[in-house]
């Protein structure tokens, strides 16, 4: 017996739900490091380090997700400025697995964050949601401002 793999979301749609605008106006309400988060990250030695450093963390404070390398150069250069850091290639950053984690799980903890646990509210919240969305990118949109 043949099963069917069903997908949620096609590949466009995936894109949609975490594209990341490049007006001026929402790169600086989303990607504006404080002076105190400058000065952490000012601590890190290296420019992709502290580059990679301040998208994980803004991605993860404004967006509640994780980095990856589609990063639009207008964020890059934004973000950049206010480190003082013109070194914007990410994959450095990206392909040092046991840094980029263990600085998530500084990030997260301190925004407070915790892992991600399936329990009854969740449940709920996605049930109600799958109830009045007409589409699968309606749904996560809207599973996502929940969270």
């Amino acid at each position: 017996m043949k099963t069917t793999k069903f997908r949620f979301l096609t590949d466009k749609e995936k894109r949609e739900l975490f594209i990341l605008k490049t007006a001026k106006r929402e790169i600086v309400d989303n990607f504006t490091l404080t002076s105190e988060e400058i000065s952490h990250i000012g601590r890190l030695k290296k420019p992709y380090l502290k580059i990679g450093y301040a998208l994980q963390y803004l991605l993860l404070k404004n967006f509640g997700r994780q980095l990856n390398n589609d990063i639009p150069l207008e964020i890059l250069s934004y973000v950049g400025e206010q480190l003082k850091v013109q070194e914007f290639n990410l994959s450095n950053y990206l392909s040092n697995d046991i840094t980029r984690k263990r600085y998530f799980a500084e990030i997260s903890d301190t925004l407070g964050f915790s892992r991600f646990k399936k329990d009854s509210w969740i449940e709920k919240t996605a049930e109600n949601i799958a109830l009045r969305a007409s589409n699968g990118l309606e749904s996560a949109f809207l599973f996502l401002d929940e969270l």
